[in-house]
């Protein structure tokens, strides 16, 4: 991870979905280049940050810019919160 997204937190809505044959779709739909997958829904999740910060170095590398309403500001970041859909 670069020194320019290193202390960032970005908030993003991650949309999960199964596929037929087997494992998990992981994308954000705030940022249409992030997609990535799992066997598992844990395993997608995990593999989140990993395409978020090649993601964002794309950006940086590009000079594109993230959404502003996408980071977390300084006075937001002591409450985060995590959303979850559990079936039960």
């Amino acid at each position: 991870m670069s020194a320019a997204t290193s202390d960032r937190l970005i908030r993003l809505t991650i949309q999960l979905e199964q596929q037929p044959e087997r494992g998990y779709t992981a994308t954000a739909p705030q940022l249409p280049g992030l997609v990535t997958e799992g066997d598992t829904v844990a395993e997608a999740m995990a593999n989140v940050e990993d395409a978020l910060v090649a993601l964002l170095e794309l950006y940086e590398d590009t000079g594109k810019e993230i959404p502003n309403d996408l980071i977390v500001d300084e006075k937001d970041k002591r409450r985060i919160s995590h959303q979850a859909l559990i079936a039960v």
